[in-house]
């Protein structure tokens, strides 16, 4: 809260909640990975997220397919 220019990058439902009550700026995983695609940071957006998913990350496959989709032009294939 003392740096206000500053965005917080939070995935734990609480501590979005928490971030909410005090108006802290936040962005989650999925967002990151997505401004890093757009900035030319990283060659895809799915490579990285399956690799975040291998070691956990956990979020609804329909969420990063939309997300995915709307964003980068990428395509979500959920595994099975």
């Amino acid at each position: 809260m003392a740096h206000s220019g500053w965005v917080a990058v939070l995935d734990d439902s609480m501590a979005r909640r928490c971030a909410r009550s005090f108006s802290v700026r936040m962005k989650g995983t999925l967002a990151i990975v997505i401004l890093a695609k757009q900035h030319g940071l990283i060659k895809s957006a799915t490579q990285v997220l399956r690799a975040l998913r291998s070691a956990g990350f956990r979020l609804d496959d329909a969420v990063i397919c939309d997300a995915l989709a709307r964003t980068v032009g990428e395509q979500w294939q959920p595994e099975h």
